[in-house]
C-alpha cells in the first residue's frame, strides 16, 4: 500500500507517463490492446523496444525506456539518448557513452598479445 501511495504522490508531482511509454509498458506486459511491438529493434539506435537503460548520476538512479520512436525518461519522450543525457546532466553528452551502451555492429578492437615481459 505504501508503494502505491508513493507512486501516486510522484505522479502528482512529476506527472504521469506519456502515451508512448504507456503503450510500450502494456506491450511488455502482454496486453492485447498494446499498439507498440516490444522486442523489435529500433532503426536509429539498434536497441530493442522496451529495453530499460539505467544510470546513476549525482546519487540518483535514472531509468530510460527505449521506445519505437525515441526514449522515455521522467514522463517525457526524447528523440535521442544524447537528449536524455543532456536533460539529466545539463551538459552535452554522447548518449551511448553516458548510458554505457555499445552500438550494434561495433566490434571491440583486439588486445595486443602480451609477451609476458620477456625481451
Amino acid at each position: 500500500m505504501a508503494r502505491i501511495l508513493a507512486w501516486r504522490e510522484q505522479v502528482l508531482i512529476c506527472g504521469d507517463v506519456d502515451r508512448e511509454t504507456r503503450a510500450a509498458l502494456a506491450a511488455a506486459l502482454g496486453d492485447s490492446d498494446a499498439t507498440r511491438p516490444v522486442g523489435r529493434r529500433t532503426k536509429s539506435s539498434g536497441l530493442k523496444v522496451g529495453t530499460i537503460l539505467g544510470r546513476e548520476h549525482n546519487g540518483i538512479l535514472h531509468r530510460v525506456m527505449v521506445l519505437e520512436a525515441g526514449f522515455a525518461w521522467n514522463g517525457q519522450t526524447y528523440r535521442s539518448l544524447s537528449e536524455v543525457a543532456r536533460a539529466i546532466t545539463g551538459t552535452n553528452w554522447n548518449g551511448y557513452r553516458f548510458f554505457a551502451v555499445k552500438k550494434s555492429g561495433h566490434k571491440p578492437e583486439p588486445k595486443p598479445a602480451s609477451d609476458g615481459g620477456v625481451a
